[in-house]
């Protein structure tokens, strides 16, 4: 799904998303990549954690709908503060 978060629309994959569960914030290496694909092994942490694939700015699925432009220039402190957001 689309989410706002920096003032654009960030894709993030949330998978075991029972209530009890802590959230486990899946950050690859990116920006300019993604690890999409690895998703599915995630799906046993499933049973204990609520798992949250973030696309962040610059990376597949956000960078698609956003471009260059309206992606921005990453940062580490962009990314810290995006972290929060998410």
């Amino acid at each position: 799904m689309y989410v706002p978060i920096g003032g654009i629309e960030q894709y993030l994959e949330i998978g075991g998303d029972a209530p009890d569960h802590p959230v486990l914030l899946y950050l690859h290496g990116g920006p300019g990549g993604t690890s999409l694909p690895a998703v599915i092994s995630w799906k046993p942490w499933e049973e204990y954690f609520t798992v949250v694939h973030w696309d962040q700015r610059g990376s597949c699925r956000t960078f698609l709908k956003n471009g260059v432009d309206g992606c921005g220039r990453l940062t580490i402190e962009r990314m810290a503060a995006h972290g929060i957001e998410v």
